[in-house]
């Protein structure tokens, strides 16, 4: 009987032990303030702990996992998504999908669970597309169904193999940092948009008319009619932008 009892008494003392976990009431990331937000575009890890050679750079905002601290520097890991261009930096991939680099420890960020889960919960929903090309200023006081759809004066668009996209500021990305790259090739984050039917504020307002087109007997497009105004408010909305530099 006394050794029963014993027995019991172990279990019952031991069982909050075995119920404690380590789990971290952080989030760690890189390039951002302490509650999460996006400060710069993007955050560069290094190859070597001295931090004299670089590895790659990982968007900002990207979740990290410290893998190892010496000093004033950490080792960490992150997903490949996080990189701008998971092709162009394929060699900083190990095992298909895992990226490994240093950084200075002042450059991580440490952000309380409940913050980053707030954030995440309110930001809208985060763009999965990566698209380059060429930024070009454009004026929107010449007249045509690009500068019509312009969100400013100059406006900038980028210039890929096949095609010029409009791009839109975001709250991350400003009109300012798309002229500074002006003449650059870029990785640019973000999502297509479609704009919105624009509504005329006069029955004499000029504006550019969507075509309707259909496909005639023989297999070519043929044009119907002009159908309504097109959409206002199209084209490519930058959420993040990295400069498309050679490789050291």
């Amino acid at each position: 009987m006394i050794i029963a009892i014993t027995i019991i008494c172990t279990l019952v003392f031991c069982a909050p032990a075995w119920a404690t976990t380590n789990e971290p009431s952080f989030v760690c990331t890189v390039g951002t303030d302490t509650n999460g937000a996006p400060i710069q575009q993007v955050e560069w890890l290094f190859q070597d702990e001295a931090l004299s050679l670089t590895n790659c750079p990982v968007w900002s905002g990207s979740v990290v996992q410290l893998i190892e601290e010496k000093e004033d520097r950490v080792k960490v890991r992150c997903d490949k998504t996080c990189l701008p261009d998971k092709d162009r930096w394929r060699t900083s991939i190990l095992n298909s999908n895992v990226v490994v680099g240093w950084l200075s420890k002042s450059s991580l960020v440490k952000v309380e669970k409940a913050t980053w889960n707030d954030r995440k919960r309110n930001a809208q929903p985060e763009a999965a597309e990566t698209i380059t090309g060429l930024v070009v200023e454009m004026r929107a006081s010449v007249k045509s169904a690009a500068s019509w759809n312009a969100p400013s004066d100059p406006y900038y668009v980028l210039k890929t193999d096949n095609q010029s996209i409009t791009l839109r500021p975001s709250e991350t990305v400003s009109r300012a940092d798309l002229a500074g790259l002006t003449g650059k090739r870029v990785f640019l984050r973000g999502r297509h948009t479609e704009g919105e039917p624009y509504k005329p504020s006069h029955p004499g307002e000029q504006y550019p008319m969507e075509p309707e087109v259909k496909i005639g007997t023989n297999g070519v497009p043929e044009f119907v009619k002009l159908r309504r105004p097109i959409n206002r408010g199209s084209g490519f909305v930058v959420t993040k932008i990295l400069e498309m530099k050679q490789q050291d």
